[in-house]
């Protein structure tokens, strides 16, 4: 009773203050009065003291936590997570923000929102203000993407390119072997320009047990570019004169759609899982169809550390073109942790292709390996990629000029990702990824080199 009298006579103070003297009444005590009030179920009286509180103090963080507490308890999430956002977004402290992002990822929940409140659990474990709540936070981020059998992915990225169409690098069509020399078309050469990209897939868990996953996806991507200035390239128009015809961006844009299946069979006697994936999918490429694919595919993950290894084949039909391709692969790789906790992975990959257009048939050896330092260095994180990769094609031709001995192409690259952890949004990081190619080939036309930066953002869990 007292308690209630007390609560009573705030609202009165506050409702009865004016703007110039706000600053003047403890709003500390009102707002431990209302926490005390909806703690003790008299949740009338503590909305009453938390829009009392709104009133002198609009927006106030406490007040909208208040106020989506009890929406939460009397079974409103919509209006629990809309009070809990706006208490996030005026939160003066990451203990204010950690409590505001749990009350709405709780909100969320009970609005039957599985992945809205996975996205709001983020955020309470990017603002947790200790270790301890952080990890809270991510266990239950991590329980939850188990219970949920919904999952989303979205990836996005704006990469600048000195050579955005894997172009040549000089003009001369050079063939080890062969005295004829060629000129190569303006759009031919490499063209600086800008990268943009952007992957997303859906997916939906059909089955579950202890031992096995199956689960259906839809992924969808995006590459579209925009060359630097105004490139062109010459063109004989219809009566055989030369035309300057400016070179289009949609030239070099690529999509791609795909229905995927994947079984998950976990192997507790050697630990880690085996994986069996069915795929089909079609390609587009500089706004027409490509060729259309399945893919079938197997592989065996560690549990943490060790042994990795997989093979797949896909089957490529491109219809009334002749560039139909069957693409047999193998990988392997280990992956482990040195004795000062710099993980790292090393990956060997084999691929054949058959094709009916000679070309196309070949093989190719590729290998990679990847370092991660075990801490930051100052705020950033970083890790490093290096990789090379042989190609054969026995049966290619140019023209009317059969290449002696095949062509044959010898690429390198080197990566290095940067991010900064602790300027993250919702534990997303922003990432600047350094990347510089070069390929090595004895048909010239093939040679390339290119030196890019990618600009996005990783999950920081």
């Amino acid at each position: 009773m007292i308690a209630r009298r007390i609560a009573a006579g705030l609202v009165a103070v506050l409702l009865a203050a004016a703007p110039a003297r706000a600053a003047s009444i403890d709003l500390g005590q009102a707002q431990i009065a209302a926490l005390a009030a909806a703690s003790a179920g008299r949740h009338a009286e503590a909305l009453e003291l938390a829009r009392a509180i709104l009133r002198v103090s609009p927006g106030d963080a406490f007040a909208q936590y208040v106020i989506g507490t009890v929406m939460l308890w009397q079974g409103h999430p919509r209006e629990a997570m809309q009070a809990g956002q706006g208490a996030f977004h005026a939160a003066g402290s990451k203990v204010q923000k950690h409590e505001s992002a749990r009350l709405v990822a709780t909100a969320a929940l009970q609005g039957d929102k599985p992945l809205l409140a996975r996205y709001w659990l983020r955020h309470a474990a990017d603002a947790a203000p200790d270790p301890t709540r952080r990890a809270g936070a991510e266990r239950a981020l991590a329980a939850l993407r188990a219970a949920t059998p919904w999952s989303a992915q979205l990836r996005f990225g704006i990469q600048p390119s000195s050579n955005v169409n894997a172009g040549a690098s000089s003009r001369h069509n050079v063939i080890d072997g062969v005295p004829l020399t060629g000129l190569l078309s303006d759009d031919a050469m490499a063209l600086p320009g800008v990268v943009g990209t952007l992957d997303a897939r859906l997916g939906y868990r059909l089955r579950r047990t202890e031992a096995s996953e199956t689960q259906v996806s839809l992924s969808l991507g995006l590459r579209a570019v925009e060359l630097e200035g105004r490139p062109t390239t010459e063109t004989r128009g219809p009566s055989g004169e030369i035309v300057e015809t400016e070179i289009s961006n949609s030239s070099f844009g690529a999509s791609s759609a795909e229905l995927g299946l994947r079984h998950s069979i976990a192997t507790p006697a050697k630990g880690g899982s085996v994986a069996l994936d069915l795929a089909a999918g079609r390609a587009w490429s500089a706004g027409a169809v490509a060729y259309d694919y399945l893919r079938l595919g197997a592989d065996r993950s560690p549990a943490g550390h060790g042994f990795f290894y997989g093979a797949g084949f896909e089957q490529r039909a491109a219809p009334g073109t002749g560039r139909d391709q069957s693409i047999a692969s193998l990988r392997g790789g280990w992956r482990g942790v040195a004795s000062n906790g710099t993980g790292f992975t090393l990956s060997l990959g084999l691929r054949h292709v058959e094709a009916d257009r000679a070309n196309a048939r070949g093989d190719a050896v590729s290998a990679q390996i990847s370092v991660q330092p075990a801490r930051q260095i100052g705020p950033v994180g970083l890790s490093a990629s290096f990789g090379l990769s042989y190609s054969d094609f026995p049966d290619y031709t140019l023209g009317f000029i059969s290449v002696p001995g095949g062509r044959q192409e010898t690429l390198g690259f080197a990566e290095l990702d940067l991010w900064l952890p602790n300027a993250s949004y919702a534990g997303f990081a922003p990432q600047v990824k350094l990347r510089a190619l070069e390929t090595r080939s004895n048909v010239s036309s093939f040679e390339r080199r290119e030196l890019s930066v990618s600009i996005g953002f990783r999950s920081n869990f």
